[in-house]
């Protein structure tokens, strides 16, 4: 009988550490509310950190893109290659469609 009991409660042990584990994998990998998107890298969520880097490189609020004036590629503004340009060549885009229309294509990461 004593056998019995503490069978049951490793096994209440080994099913709570499962069943805890997904959860906080779902937690993990659920999508954040609000304005954010996909990343460049399809897996990670932005978040309004891409407007503060954008302002770094001397865009205004609101740009999530940026380019240069010597190139038809735009980046991220988080982007290294971003970082790169020389402010006064840098172009800034709050949308993706923005920068399409001037011929411009993404340059990932």
């Amino acid at each position: 009988m004593r056998t019995i009991i503490i069978l049951g409660i490793v096994f209440l042990v080994v099913l709570g550490i499962i069943f805890g584990g997904i959860i906080l994998i779902k937690n993990q990998t659920s999508r954040p509310t609000g304005e954010d998107e996909l990343c460049s890298d399809g897996v990670t969520y932005c978040t309004e950190d891409i407007g503060t880097e954008c302002s770094e490189l001397g865009c205004p609020s609101g740009t999530k893109y940026v380019g240069s004036l010597n190139s038809d590629k735009y980046y991220e503004c988080r982007c290294g290659w971003a970082k790169n340009i020389a402010e006064d060549n840098i172009v800034c885009f709050q949308t993706k469609e923005e920068a399409i229309l001037q011929e411009r294509t993404e340059s990932l990461c």
